[in-house]
C-alpha cells in the first residue's frame, strides 16, 4: 500500500536537490514534487521500498505527510 511522505534534504545536499529527488524515483518514490526554496521532496511510496528511501544520500528524514516536525 502507497503511503505520502515528506522527504526532509540536509544542508549539504540541498543545492543538488534535483539529484537527490532523481535518486529517490530510483529508490521508489513516486508521483514526486521537488520544493527546492523548502529542502523538501514529497511522493508517494510503497511501504516495501520506504526503507531504501532513508538510504539515499542527502535525505535527512523521511516522515508521513502531515506529521511533519521541524528540525
Amino acid at each position: 500500500m502507497a503511503q505520502r511522505v515528506i522527504i526532509t534534504i540536509d544542508d549539504q545536499h540541498a543545492a543538488a536537490i534535483d539529484k537527490v529527488a532523481a535518486s529517490l524515483k530510483k529508490a521508489g518514490l513516486k508521483d514526486t514534487q521537488v520544493l527546492s526554496s523548502l529542502g523538501i521532496v514529497s511522493g508517494e511510496v510503497d511501504a516495501k521500498h520506504r526503507s531504501a528511501l532513508r538510504k539515499v544520500a542527502g535525505v535527512k528524514a523521511v516522515e508521513d505527510e502531515g506529521e511533519m516536525h521541524a528540525q
